[in-house]
């Protein structure tokens, strides 16, 4: 039965996940990768060439293939919308989060046949994923990849709810493409829906052709980028060589191959007690054998794809934690359909009871902690006052570093994300201005440099 209080559950829970990233999500600062995506994005939306021109900037990665464009492309069209402001980057992640909840919500409920006011369950075991804060704040690639896997789901579980063998598996293979030219081959696992139910519901014969029009999905934008004349083909070759032949292979961040499946495990555990907690405290009313053994069966197929979202990062000793980021979302609605007749009861006895004034001023709260939080330096502080101070002498032009500097991917990062100012080794050539560090030996320079600016660890030089 649905009451109007049902939104307000929704409301409540939306607003802890708001307050929770208040300290992150409306400040300065961001993580390395998510700073430099940031940077190409903005750079593809006020200097657009092509969409298969992509670079960080001018003097470092100026082709940059070490990614799929899309989800710079759909980071880009932030730009072009909002402006160029810091906030954007926030306002991308906001959005597409909150489009990725819908879209648990929107397959929870398709699968157990219940109104989408009342699929909650899946988000509230989310909050408890907590990297969940952290990604979201950060403008990690896993971010568009989490909201076209999704999607691909969603449209394959209308494939088989509505018996449908080509529009929805096609429309399934569509968003794969999208969660693949996102992220890569991480992006790849909801492909293995169909086999999975096809596995626990006995559906062989249904499932193989529903599985071929999915990879006519998936394939056909592959065949077109290759047919028609573009740099795009050239780019997707580009990445293929580059990363997964190449760094993929050469490239190792961890000793062991189970690392993944140990990040998976301590980042799964918070999401599993609450799960057994509900299953022990709450007994469930009475159910029909085959509506417990469907819903189980559901279950199984859910979880079966958080595994496959995880064990094949093991092929390759390049891993992140927030790689299998995706994997959580299916994790909540596998767990999410065990529970969900055990905790019906309590749902119900929350929205008769009036929570609307509650979650108002929960609210309240969390966007009173982004307006304390606003564009507050939460990491990189000095770092961030250096890029402010040189912004304010010099914008959209190269300067002269020590060659250390170079590899100082977040001071590149924020110079141009910012301001538009690319570094470069000092030897080199004639620059206009230089930065260098404090304790860097002029002996050989000072009489060509004047200082025009002290910083903290830096110092500002103009060319005399």
């Amino acid at each position: 039965m649905h009451t109007k209080n049902d939104k307000y559950i929704w409301f409540f829970l939306a607003s802890i996940f708001i307050l929770i990233c208040a300290p992150t999500l409306l400040s300065d600062g961001m993580f390395m990768d998510g700073l430099w995506y940031a940077a190409i994005a903005k750079n593809l939306a006020t200097e657009y060439n092509s969409l298969w021109q992509l670079k960080l900037s001018n003097t470092l990665f100026k082709e940059f293939y070490e990614h799929l464009p899309f989800s710079i492309w759909v980071h880009a069209l932030f730009y072009k919308v909002f402006g160029n402001y810091f906030w954007v980057d926030r306002i991308y992640g906001i959005v597409l989060g909150g489009l990725s909840f819908y879209l648990v919500a929107r397959i929870y409920a398709e699968v157990l046949q219940i109104k989408l006011i009342k699929a909650v369950l899946p988000f509230f075991l989310l909050l408890f994923y907590f990297p969940l804060y952290w990604l979201y704040s950060n403008n990690l690639l896993e971010i568009p990849t989490i909201l076209f896997a999704l999607l691909s789901i969603y449209f394959s579980v209308l494939a088989v709810k509505k018996e449908d063998y080509v529009m929805y598996p096609f429309f399934s293979g569509v968003a794969l493409f999208l969660s693949v030219f996102s992220k890569g081959p991480v992006g790849l696992f909801p492909l293995c829906f169909f086999f999975w139910h096809a596995l626990y519901f006995k559906e062989y014969k249904k499932n193989t052709a529903r599985i071929l029009v999915q990879s006519v999905g998936v394939f056909l934008p592959f065949i077109l980028i290759y047919l028609f004349p573009s740099k795009g083909w050239t780019y997707t070759l580009a990445y293929v060589n580059k990363q997964l032949l190449t760094s993929a292979i050469e490239v190792q961040t961890v000793q062991t191959r189970l690392y993944i499946i140990k990040v998976f495990i301590e980042k799964a555990l918070p999401m599993f007690i609450v799960a057994l907690i509900i299953w022990w405290v709450k007994k469930p009313p009475n159910v029909t054998d085959n509506r417990y053994n469907i819903r189980k069966k559901w279950a199984l197929v859910f979880f079966s794809i958080t595994l496959s979202a995880v064990f094949p990062i093991m092929v390759t000793l390049k891993q992140r934690g927030f790689y299998i980021a995706p994997a959580f979302f299916m994790l909540s609605i596998s767990l999410a359909i065990l529970l969900e007749s055990r905790v019906k009861k309590i749902l119900d006895a929350i929205t008769q009871k009036n929570i609307k004034w509650p979650a108002l001023f929960l609210f309240f709260i969390s966007i009173s902690a982004h307006v304390f939080f606003y564009k507050k330096p939460m990491r990189d502080h000095l770092l961030l006052e250096n890029v402010a101070h040189i912004g304010n002498h010099l914008s959209n032009q190269s300067i002269g570093v020590d060659v250390p500097d170079l590899s100082n991917w977040q001071l590149m990062g924020y110079l141009y994300r910012d301001h538009q100012i690319s570094i470069d080794d000092f030897k080199k050539q004639k620059y206009d201005f230089y930065l260098l560090k404090k304790e860097f030996n002029l002996e050989n320079i000072e009489s060509l440099l004047t200082p025009i600016k002290e910083l903290n660890d830096y110092v500002l030089y103009t060319s005399k």
